[in-house]
This record gives structure tokens, sequence and C-alpha cells, in this order.
């Protein structure tokens, strides 16, 4: 089931965004394990897409928030997430708050997504990135290292869903997006 876009210059700067960056497809999905669905960032998908696009531990609080809107890249191109939590700028006075990860096959990770999450903030007028990575995912965790991302905390999830793996340990990574002219 779709439902609207809340605002056609977020479609827009979605679709334009993705398109730039040779993306096949842009599917919006919301996380209803909490039963707080927030409808900002574009249409839904059922629970079911997560099989689909075998994504894992994207769903994570982050102080109090319960909220999460996801958008996931897929298609002929590296599989990932931005989660877009609006409710947290009046909380935490921030423009973006965000978690993305790519799953594949053969653990290939490259530079793509991350290029294409900063350049996506930079249009959006982001200036701050907060990640969520498996403590895991160590390639992932070096590579963000490496692109500017810092290690501000630790954090266990132990809810059981079938959205979570039962006690996943993961890092909060926050980036800084430099102002681009």
């Amino acid at each position: 089931m779709f439902l609207p876009w809340k605002s056609e210059a977020t479609k827009n700067l979605v679709v334009d965004s993705a398109r730039k960056k040779h993306f096949d497809q842009v599917i919006h999905l919301v996380d209803y394990a909490y039963g707080d669905i927030y409808p900002k960032a574009g249409a839904y998908f059922k629970n079911t897409i997560y099989s689909n696009v075998r994504s894992y531990d994207w769903t994570l609080t982050h102080q109090g928030v319960l909220s999460t809107t996801y958008i996931a890249l897929l298609g002929g191109a590296p599989v990932g997430a931005i989660i877009f939590k609006p409710e947290v700028k009046g909380r935490l006075g921030l423009d973006f708050i965000g978690s993305f990860d790519r799953f594949n096959p053969d653990g290939h990770i490259d530079h793509e997504l991350i290029r294409f999450v900063d350049d996506f903030a930079d249009e959006c007028g982001w200036r701050q990135i907060f990640c969520h990575v498996p403590i895991a995912s160590q390639p992932m965790i070096n590579l963000m290292l490496a692109s500017g991302y810092n290690i501000t905390s630790i954090i266990r999830n132990n809810r059981k869903s079938q959205l979570f793996r039962v006690g996943v340990a993961e890092c909060l990574m926050e980036k800084t997006v430099p102002t681009r002219h």
C-alpha cells in the first residue's frame, strides 16, 4: 500500500538524487515495530520488504525516539537505507539524524553508498549525520572512520521483534557534513 508524499519537494529531491547516482529504484518503508508511524518521508511498504532487501538492524531508537522512516535504495545498485527521524530535530537541534548500511553476499563494501549519503545530506542542507553500525561490520566501521565518521557510543539492542536481532551490539557514529560550494 502506498501513501502520498507529504512534500513534493522532498519527493523530487529524493528521486533526483537517486537518479544522479544511477539507482534503479527508490523504495520507502516505515518501521511498524513500535506501532508509531511517521509518514513524513514518503510511501509505505509492509514489513515483508525486509526479507526482500535482506536488511538487518536498521531499526534502533535514539534518545527515546520511537518512530523511524526508511528510504531503501534497490535495483542494480548498492542496497542501503537512510533513516529519517524528523522529530529529533527539535530535541537535539539537528537537521537530520540517520543511518545506513548495505549488504552484499560476497562481503564487498565500496564507497558508493557513503558518497551517496554525504551528497544527499549536502543537497538537503543537513549539518549532521548519525549512523548505527553493527559492531560485527568491521569493514563498514573502518570505511566510515576513513570517511570522516567518529564513534560516539556503543548501543546494545535486546528487543525481540521480527525486525530485530536479539542482543546485537552497535556503535553510534557521527559525522559533521562539510559545507560545499
